[in-house]
């Protein structure tokens, strides 16, 4: 009886030892990431994620789904991903109007705005609408970023276009000056005023163009997207969502 006990034994490791990696993938979210990343969206260490709005938010989904979260990293390009997008099951942070072919994935409820505001430092001319930007208005923005409502202005020149590498680069260089006006999202100007309390821009808001952050599974992941975008409509109902954007807001 014992030698059969061990024998049951020894194939049920062996069992495990060769399902091990197929049986870890299947409890397992793979949220994808590029190394443009930047606090209060991801904070990276290396190829590491570590924080973050986006990082906490798949973490709570992994969370509340039972499986381990891993990351995949994709190129900063904003070309067809779709053969990359087969080895990843979320993506958050995006809004549909910025993909290609939105069909491809299944998409979330917008959870929150983020909408692209210009703001100006102290000293700059207060503005109403973009329409009233000074002519040769310097202006902040992030570098491979596309402003639909400002290109046609920044390609006659009109508008000098100062671009950096994140933006809160953007906002540093709108604290010194060095721009007069700025393109961040809420989120972005929340995070460096929590840091930076003294570094107040003038009080006024422009909104530059309407986006929100979606979370979306590809049509590609053999995951279940229902299951997933549930887990993340939960973060929203339940509260979580709001406690999460709070530890990343202006105190």
């Amino acid at each position: 009886m014992r030698v059969l006990l061990g024998v049951v034994a020894m194939l049920a490791a062996v069992a495990a030892a060769w399902a091990g990696p197929e049986a870890a993938a299947e409890d397992e979210l793979r949220m994808a990431f590029t190394s443009t990343w930047s606090l209060p969206w991801g904070k990276l260490e290396g190829t590491r994620v570590s924080g973050g709005i986006q990082h906490d938010v798949a973490l709570a989904v992994a969370r509340r789904l039972g499986w381990k979260l891993r990351y995949v990293l994709l190129p900063a390009s904003k070309g067809d991903r779709s053969e990359l997008d087969r080895h990843t099951d979320l993506h958050c942070g995006i809004d549909p109007s910025w993909t290609r072919r939105p069909e491809a994935y299944h998409w979330s409820e917008p959870l929150f705005d983020t909408s692209d505001l210009l703001i100006g430092h102290s000293d700059a001319l207060p503005v109403r609408s973009l329409s009233e930007l000074p002519s040769g208005s310097r202006v902040g923005a992030v570098g491979g970023y596309r402003y639909p409502t400002l290109e046609a202005r920044f390609a006659a020149g009109q508008l000098k276009r100062d671009d950096a590498p994140d933006q809160a680069r953007v906002l540093e260089k709108l604290t010194r000056k060095r721009t007069d006006y700025a393109v961040v999202s809420p989120q972005a100007l929340g995070w460096f005023l929590r840091h930076n309390p003294q570094s107040l821009p003038a009080e006024w808001r422009v909104t530059v163009q309407q986006s929100a952050f979606y979370c979306a599974v590809p049509q590609s992941s053999p995951r279940d997207a229902a299951q997933i975008l549930d887990a993340v409509h939960a973060l929203q109902r339940e509260g979580e969502l709001a406690r999460i954007l709070s530890s990343y807001s202006a105190r």
